[in-house]
């Protein structure tokens, strides 16, 4: 039987996505950095919620990303784009005091004014991403997992090579990464049915 693909957003969702977020606030700042870090970086909740202060550091070429991946390895992401190196910038700021400078990344935030910020789990990031989806009114199954897939689907579109794909990915195995050249090569043949003349 065949497997049902995973869905991946298209550009214009992405953007349906993000507006979703109110930057103006803290949560909606920490949701749109949650988002847009996974579309840029292909991270796994798990991976962005045990992101550290120490996670993102500044380089030669700009700041850099270093993740645990699966299986426990160590990857180096740069971070390139502006919007969300901006937001990022401002949602440290404003949680600077919520711990130890080098504690956690992202906080889920108390629903009550008393309450004290703690470490934000695996599934405030589902429910974080679930909850823009709706208010997006995307009606494809989009989880947390589709934005990795977004993000490794985009990088074949623009034209990387499957060998880097699979090193963005972390995947020991290129097979795996073979799956998203599949996604790839069947949005061609949609292209090439589409056309009129």
């Amino acid at each position: 039987m065949r497997h049902k693909p995973t869905e991946f957003l298209t550009l214009p969702e992405i953007q349906d996505l993000y507006r979703t977020c109110d930057k103006t606030t803290i949560q909606g700042l920490r949701d749109f950095c949650i988002i847009s870090l996974m579309l840029h970086t292909g991270l796994r909740r798990h991976e962005v919620s045990a992101l550290t202060q120490a996670s993102i550091v500044g380089q030669n070429k700009g700041l850099v990303l270093y993740a645990r991946t699966k299986g426990d390895h160590s990857k180096k992401i740069p971070l390139k784009d502006l919007e969300m190196l901006e937001a990022l910038a401002k949602y440290r700021s404003r949680t600077n005091d919520c711990g130890e400078p080098n504690g956690p990344l992202f906080w889920s935030l108390p629903s009550h004014s008393a309450g004290r910020p703690h470490v934000i789990t695996d599934e405030t990031i589902r429910f974080v991403v679930e909850r823009a989806v709706r208010l997006a009114k995307i009606t494809k199954r989009i989880t947390p997992h589709s934005l990795r897939h977004t993000f490794l689907t985009q990088a074949l579109h623009a034209g990387a090579d499957i060998k880097t794909v699979q090193a963005l990915a972390g995947h020991s195995n290129i097979s795996t990464t073979s799956r998203y050249l599949h996604t790839t090569e069947e949005r061609m043949e949609d292209a090439i049915k589409a056309l009129s003349f």
